[in-house]
């Protein structure tokens, strides 16, 4: 008999063991297929958290108000380790090197890993608390539901703050329902408060988290008021606790604290304020439209699209039970007392990330990861009080089932978890119009396309989201924001999904490629189209207000013909007539001629076609035009820090004969 039970222990033992280690694998490979949007962001600001911390430079480690410190302790931990891994030189002679716009696709796996093993340990650490609140079956779900929520995995594989903020939440929640519901035990209360210090430490989203421990200490108020004086006076004693230790936490792992304490703090008020109150520069995409402020139905319908059917039939059986719950009394109270502030937890989010003015996606993933729990308990109480009546089989068959279903779900889109959205609202077809679709995920696929163009190394290629296009193409990457020259100068100009839906940032120059230019390739991600490749006849920029550059319509040609000249302009207002100066090699003014444009009424971009008759006693040699009073040629000014942006443009000069060529 001790035998059989010794056998059958280590037979459950071995089973979970083998199924945690399933379920890491998915946020552990492939980690450098491609770079989100704003990555590069964390990645430069790990690298100068870094640098302050090998220089002892405390108060250089506050970067942001966000304040993003876990996720700048991660990234420095995977920098650290290339440093060490992969370079010869120094640590700080390495992050000063580091160029973090163009960098080797190499360090994202290290720089991401961190942040794949952190949250995963988070997944390990709430299934024990489930295991406490309610049992081990729907904590053994619960692992399963996390490991395999397709928007949970997509944000834990990248070095970012979001699964973060999310993980720590969700743990410094359910700790403290622990403690206070369950076990009233020290440790409880010590590992909610290191959480939620962890979780401000992320993000400043996270201070939703004082509403809601102070609801959990009501609520037991409000049930033992027949000891509401000892219960009080527990209350007030566990809220001290647990602010110690979220301070401690704060201040012990930021060193900016250690010397500067109040300016840090106004810093991180200053930027929750700009969150509050200022929309996304970009805006979002809902319900077919960009806007800058959704409605609180934005991250309804976000949650909706990124469910998986599994966790609504788990919310469904979870709704049910509760309304029944009112008539039935059916249920332990303390069960019933931890699915109802659960519950709270989520609504009580939203509603808190909608006083923002600033919404994202991302932003709603802490109430995803709460409604995975939940759902979890909802597929417990179906599977043992319905199912299991009809269909008799082991809770581990139950359980492998439900896992494999997720599998199918999820898998299929590794590793662009993102293009995951749930089929019962109609997929990725139905979410294209009617959420903000794309991070940066098929801007990868587009590049290895263009890399299988021939000279793909001499190719310019121009697109808004530089960043995670440029690391993965061959060539010479051009970054556009309102300024239509360097696109129109390009050979190929990729637009991408999420810029189309806000028609952010130059709708002028998406117009304009769908009317006058060839549409190379499309790129499509697990059926969605994330990326247009469009073939381009390059132009000269040049500068001027209106003014975006020229093209001639032949590289060589007789004196005594006609030149075609094409002149683009875009919000030209201005109809003082433009010089055309021809000059030879060594400066010279070969001959001059006047061009009068049409005044614009609006941006849109405009080319007009305009002869220049070549002069029949001019002198073989190659000339160059100098537009007056425009300058000669244009130089970008590009934003950032990332040489390769700029333009390698060369000015469009014609090869002139005099007789016959």
């Amino acid at each position: 008999m001790m035998k059989t039970t010794l056998k059958s222990v280590s037979t459950t033992h071995l089973f979970i063991i083998l199924l945690v280690v399933l379920l890491s694998l998915p946020r552990l490979l492939a980690l450098d297929t491609f770079i989100t949007e704003d990555e590069y962001l964390w990645i430069s600001r790990s690298r100068r958290f870094l640098l302050a911390l090998t220089e002892s430079n405390w108060a250089n480690t506050f970067q942001t108000g966000h304040p993003g410190v876990t996720t700048m302790w991660l990234g420095s931990l995977g920098l650290w380790t290339y440093s060490h891994s992969m370079t010869s030189t120094p640590l700080p002679e390495t992050l000063i090197k580091l160029d973090w716009c163009n960098f080797s696709l190499d360090i994202l796996p290290l720089i991401r890993l961190p942040v794949a093993i952190t949250t995963f340990i988070c997944i390990l650490i709430t299934a024990k608390l489930i295991a406490i609140l309610y049992n081990k079956q729907v904590a053994l779900l619960t692992l399963v539901l996390l490991a395999l929520n397709p928007f949970y995995l997509a944000h834990a594989r990248i070095l970012h703050h979001d699964a973060l903020v999310s993980s720590f939440m969700l743990v410094s929640a359910l700790s403290m329902l622990v403690y206070i519901l369950r076990i009233p035990s020290y440790p409880y209360l010590l590992l909610s408060g290191v959480s939620a210090g962890l979780a401000l430490l992320s993000k400043t989203t996270s201070l939703f988290l004082f509403p809601f421990v102070g609801l959990i200490f009501v609520t037991v108020m409000i049930q033992q008021q027949h000891e509401l004086l000892i219960v009080s006076k527990k209350i007030v004693s566990a809220a001290l606790l647990w602010l110690i230790f979220l301070s401690l936490t704060i201040y012990d792992a930021w060193p900016a604290m250690w010397v500067s304490t109040a300016q840090t703090v106004g810093l991180m008020k200053d930027m929750l304020q700009t969150y509050a109150n200022n929309p996304h520069q970009e805006g979002v995409f809902f319900w077919g439209k960009p806007t800058q402020n959704p409605s609180i139905l934005y991250y309804v319908f976000t949650i909706l699209f990124q469910m998986t059917p599994v966790t609504v039939v788990g919310i469904g059986a979870v709704i049910v039970i509760v309304i029944s719950q009112f008539w039935r009394k059916r249920l332990e109270k303390t069960a019933f007392t931890t699915i109802c502030l659960q519950l709270c937890y989520v609504v009580m989010f939203i509603i808190c990330l909608n006083f923002g003015e600033k919404k994202q996606l991302r932003y709603v993933l802490p109430a995803m990861l709460m409604l995975d729990v939940i759902a979890a308990w909802g597929l417990h109480e179906l599977l043992t009080r319905i199912i299991s009546k009809y269909l008799r089989l082991h809770f581990s068959a139950y359980l492998i089932i439900i896992t494999i279903i997720l599998a199918i779900i999820t898998l299929p889109h590794h590793p662009y978890y993102l293009t995951y959205y749930n089929p019962l609202m109609g997929g990725g077809n139905i979410a294209t119009k009617m959420i903000t679709v794309g991070w940066g995920e098929g801007l990868d696929e587009a590049a290895r396309y263009l890399n299988t163009l021939p000279h793909a190394e001499k190719l310019q290629v121009a697109t808004w989201l530089a960043v995670p296009f440029a690391p993965y193409f061959k060539g010479n990457t051009l970054f556009y924001l309102d300024d239509s020259a360097l696109a129109l100068a390009s050979d190929y100009v990729v637009l991408y999904r999420s810029e189309i839906q806000r028609n952010y940032p130059n709708p002028e120059l998406q117009t304009y490629l769908r009317t006058h230019n060839t549409l190379n390739k499309v790129i499509q991600v697990h059926g969605i189209d994330y990326a247009w490749v469009y073939q381009m006849q390059p132009i000269t920029p040049v500068h001027g207000e209106g003014m975006l550059g020229y093209r001639f319509s032949a590289a060589e040609i007789n004196a005594g013909q006609a030149l075609t000249m094409t002149i683009y302009t875009q919000g030209l207002y201005n109809t003082e007539p433009l010089v055309i100066q021809m000059l030879d090699r060594q400066g010279v003014m070969a001959f001059e001629t006047e061009i009068a444009l049409d005044k614009s009424s609006d941006d849109h971009i405009r080319a007009s076609q305009h002869e220049i008759i070549i002069p029949k006693t001019i002198s073989t040699g190659i000339y160059c035009p100098e537009i007056l009073p425009h300058a000669k040629a244009f130089e970008a000014e590009i934003s950032g820090q990332c040489s390769q942006y700029r333009p390698q443009t060369h000015q469009n000069c014609v090869q002139i004969y005099q007789g016959d060529k």
